[in-house]
C-alpha cells in the first residue's frame, strides 16, 4: 500500500522533532561543557604606597599561581599618593569600587596586603566558593593579612571605614562589622600569622612593626571610632572620595590595573 502526503508528514514531524531536541540537547550539553571550563574570575585589591619592591615579589609570585589554578584573575593596585598618613581601609574601598565600574558583574574578591603571599601554589584554593568572608591568613583576632569575599558581603558592611589613618585598627573594625551584620568569618582553612608558617606565607609583618610604634596607633584608632549600625552605614564605600591621578596596565598586562589616587 503506497504512502500518501497525509501520511508522510505524520512520520516526518515527529522524526523532524526528535533530531531537533536531540541537537538542542548537545548544544545545551556543549554550553556547560564550557562554563566548567572557563576560567574562575578573582578580583584581587591591593593596598599600596612605598612597597615597590614587594608589589615586584607579590605579582612574580601570585600571578603563576593564579594561571596554574586556571584563575581569569584582575587585579587592581589603589597606591595612595598625596602625603596624608596611610589609609588601607580606604584605599581598599576604592579598589572595589574601581573594580565595580570595570565590571559589576564581579562576585569574588581577594582583598590582600602587599607582603603576604603563599610560597607554595596548592596550600590554597582560590577556586574555592565563597560564601560570606574567608579568612586564609593573618591574626584571628582581626582582618589583616589576606581574604576572600564576595561581592554581596562586602556591600552590606559597607565596606571598611574610611576613617582610620595610620598602620592599625580598620582591620578590627571590620571584623566587627562583620560580626554586627552577623555575617560568617570561615577559617577552615587559615594559616595564623607566627613564625611556623615561614615557609608557607611570605610575611613581612615584623619588619612592619619595627618601623613604626604600631600599637600605639591601633589604641588610638580605636579610641576615636566605635562602629555601629549607625557608623557602618553612615560610612564606608557609599561615602569613600577620591581623586583618580593616573590610571594604567602595569607591565603592558590587562589584567594588572595600577591606579594612583589622592584621598
Amino acid at each position: 500500500m503506497p504512502i500518501n502526503n497525509k501520511m508522510k508528514y505524520k512520520i516526518i514531524i515527529p522524526v523532524l522533532f526528535i533530531i531537533f531536541f536531540i541537537i538542542y540537547k548537545i548544544k545545551v550539553k556543549i554550553k556547560e561543557n564550557f562554563k566548567n571550563l572557563k576560567k574562575n574570575e578573582l578580583v584581587i585589591i591591593l593596598p599600596l604606597r612605598n612597597r615597590e619592591e614587594n608589589l615586584k615579589e607579590y605579582l612574580e609570585n601570585m600571578i603563576p599561581i593564579f594561571n596554574y589554578q586556571n584563575i581569569d584573575y584582575k587585579i587592581f593596585i589603589i597606591e595612595q599618593s598625596d602625603k596624608k598618613k596611610f589609609n588601607k581601609g580606604k584605599i581598599n574601598n576604592i579598589g572595589f569600587i574601581e573594580a565595580i565600574k570595570d565590571n559589576e558583574n564581579y562576585n569574588r574578591f581577594l582583598f590582600n596586603d602587599i607582603d603576604n603571599y603563599p610560597l607554595k601554589r596548592n596550600i590554597i584554593d582560590y577556586n574555592t566558593n565563597i560564601k560570606g568572608v574567608h579568612h586564609l591568613f593573618g591574626n584571628p583576632k582581626w582582618l589583616g593579612g589576606f581574604y576572600m569575599t564576595d561581592k554581596t558581603t562586602f556591600e552590606k558592611i559597607n565596606g571598611y571605614s574610611n576613617n582610620f589613618w595610620g598602620w592599625g585598627g580598620e582591620d578590627d573594625d571590620l571584623r566587627n562589622r562583620i560580626k554586627i551584620k552577623k555575617i560568617k568569618i570561615d577559617r577552615s582553612v587559615f594559616f595564623k600569622r607566627d613564625r611556623k608558617n615561614n615557609n608557607l606565607i611570605k610575611d613581612d609583618y615584623n619588619t612592619k612593626e619595627k618601623n613604626i610604634n604600631f600599637r600605639k596607633i591601633i589604641n588610638l584608632n580605636k579610641k576615636k571610632y566605635n562602629n555601629n549600625i549607625y557608623s557602618i552605614n553612615q560610612d564606608g564605600i557609599y561615602t569613600c572620595k577620591y581623586k583618580i591621578i593616573k590610571k594604567y596596565n602595569m607591565n603592558n598586562n590587562p589584567n594588572v590595573i595600577r591606579i594612583l589616587v589622592d584621598i
